[in-house]
């Protein structure tokens, strides 16, 4: 297990993917790397793309600037975005009836 990092991880830390919002600025590929923008691009073009979010760049940067530290705090605000995919989508992380699958995947540094 990753050691935590004394730091406090901030809310920009995790972003969901939402279609509905414009802004460029807080979905750009610096941000949240080139596979999620192209979701969120996909998805504002009204392709079916899955509930999503992401662990920013902002993020990473901490936990290497930490040598592998992950920032105080950041494993509350990922729990807290699986809670909203679970309610977005009806599924639960580890359900045993219908549960939530999700992918997990990492950027190049």
């Amino acid at each position: 297990m990753n050691k935590v990092l004394d730091a406090v991880a901030s809310d920009e830390m995790v972003v969901y993917l939402d279609a509905k919002l414009s802004d460029a600025q807080a979905f750009s590929p610096e941000r949240i790397g080139f596979k999620a923008h192209n979701l969120w691009r996909m998805a504002r073009a009204g392709l079916p793309v899955p509930q999503a979010f992401v662990v920013t760049t902002e993020a990473c940067r901490a936990y290497h600037a930490a040598g592998g530290k992950l920032p105080k705090g950041l494993d509350t605000l990922i729990e807290a975005q699986l809670r909203r995919l679970e309610n977005a989508t009806g599924r639960y992380f580890n359900g045993s009836r219908h549960p939530l699958i999700v992918s997990v995947r990492s950027g190049a540094p």
